[in-house]
């Protein structure tokens, strides 16, 4: 469950003694995590006695149906109390693929209209990287690698290109339950060996090491498992000057997870992609697709995975994108594609929510509906 604290700041002529607490709701959908949530004042600084316990559908308020001002004297962190190493079940999608359902972020790993397709056609396909085997060497970065399908499928996709091609992967993850739930419930199967072995490897023992000449030859991959917060984690490849070839950005959606859709997560992830590399995402987000552009990457759409939604791909080199729609374009210029921010890269996902929405309410700017009636009208 989440505990949401409500915190009064005093400055100048709202200071009071009279402080009415109350707890700012943002327009996270609070309710697909948890039936309750609490509400405590800051009595001490363990916060331990709920004041108020409202069922969570009760409270699922944008921020933006508030007077904007009453952000800038109350100040709103979450937690959870999720046990990290919860136990996953899988859950089929209609290719008959199955993903497991995140009970922290209340959605599932993959689209629901097919799993391993999504890891096909959104980012093994869109990355070029069928092209891009007959280079003989690809460098991969996987951000949120999850169940491992996106690596399974980019493997499975170059070494049908060219089996003599040597894939390196980086590969970030916060949760090790997660790949390690997919090996135990046989999920990487649906791949040809010896992706499956080659990738449960690398889950038990954080990194692998194919060399030529080895009994496999097929299979020579480098690969390292890096676990922990991808804000902190993708510092490794950048020490490292590693360059991908194919990024891909997997995190659960911006409402949910805004922390890895950030301007400044952003432009980490595009400081590891080399100059025809390619980053890939499942979401059309216009905000996050600002934050790509404020990176200086040019921007793309993919096609739809059983949903009307595009992904998006970017890349330095304009060539290997075609340009969004004047339609797309101008959805760019609304409230919408006011962009995430995270300054620190250490911020809670509450204040990066509230610190977008308050630039929205100040912003002036068409929102979606209006350009979609606009566009209606043309």
């Amino acid at each position: 469950m989440f505990a949401v604290y409500a915190h009064p700041i005093r400055t100048g002529d709202r200071a009071s003694n009279s402080i009415e607490y109350k707890p700012l709701i943002s327009i996270a959908d609070w309710s697909c995590h948890c039936p309750f949530l609490d509400f405590f004042l800051p009595a001490s600084p363990l916060f331990q006695t709920p004041i108020q316990r409202r069922p969570a559908v009760e409270c699922r308020q944008s921020l933006c149906d508030r007077n904007p001002q009453d952000a800038r004297f109350f100040y709103i962190q979450t937690r959870t109390t999720l046990d990290m190493s919860q136990q996953f079940n899988p859950c089929i999608t209609d290719d008959g693929s199955y993903t497991f359902f995140s009970e922290e972020f209340g959605q599932t790993f993959h689209s629901k209209y097919g799993a391993k397709e999504e890891s096909i056609y959104k980012y093994a396909i869109p990355t070029l990287l069928s092209e891009k085997a007959s280079r003989g060497h690809l460098r991969i970065l996987d951000i949120c690698y999850g169940l491992g399908y996106n690596s399974a499928a980019a493997l499975a996709t170059i070494w049908r290109s060219n089996p003599n091609c040597t894939v390196e992967i980086i590969a970030l993850e916060i949760d090790r339950s997660v790949p390690i739930s997919a090996i135990e419930h046989h999920l990487l199967n649906d791949w040809e060996e010896p992706i499956p072995s080659l990738l449960t490897q690398l889950i038990q023992m954080e990194s692998i090491l194919v060399p030529r000449g080895s009994a496999n030859e097929t299979a020579r991959l480098n690969a390292r498992l890096i676990l922990g917060d991808a804000r902190q984690t993708i510092v490794d490849p950048l020490d490292r000057g590693f360059q991908a070839d194919a990024i891909f950005l997997d995190p659960f959606s911006p409402t949910a997870c805004p922390q890895l859709w950030t301007i400044e997560f952003i432009d980490r992830v595009a400081k590891c992609c080399a100059s025809d590399g390619i980053i890939a995402t499942y979401s059309c987000a216009s905000a996050v697709r600002t934050a790509m552009v404020e990176a200086g990457l040019f921007v793309g759409d993919t096609s739809p995975v059983g949903r009307k939604s595009p992904g998006t791909i970017a890349s330095f080199n304009a060539a290997q994108i075609t340009p969004l729609s004047q339609q797309e374009r101008e959805h760019l210029q609304t409230r919408a594609a006011i962009p995430y921010r995270d300054p620190t890269l250490s911020d809670s996902m509450a204040k990066i929510i509230i610190r977008r929405e308050l630039e929205q309410d100040d912003c002036g700017l068409e929102t979606t509906s209006q350009w979609k009636k606009r566009w209606r009208k043309n």
